[in-house]
């Protein structure tokens, strides 16, 4: 298969290459955390909407939502001890 970009759409086509050959240029964070919060009460969605601005100022691919006095979520980071 060979790796094939254009106007920042990626496709994998043909015969495989070699991970090597891949280009890796667009990827900006190494790390994909993925943690929940226990809380002592449900959580609002104002308290998630803060969690989430705070790790999109750190990293991107954010993806976090609570469930009563649950918060899941997950992102990727440059390091990833930043968001734990």
């Amino acid at each position: 298969m060979e790796f094939k970009e254009d106007s920042g759409v990626s496709a994998l086509t043909g015969e495989r290459k070699s991970r090597g050959e891949i280009s890796t240029a667009d990827i900006r964070f190494g790390y994909c955390t993925e943690f929940m919060v226990n809380g002592d009460h449900p959580f609002s969605d104002e308290e998630v909407e803060k969690l989430r601005d705070y790790l999109s100022g750190i990293g991107d691919s954010i993806v976090c939502f609570s469930d009563e006095d649950l918060i899941k979520g997950s992102c990727t980071y440059q390091s990833s001890g930043r968001c734990l």
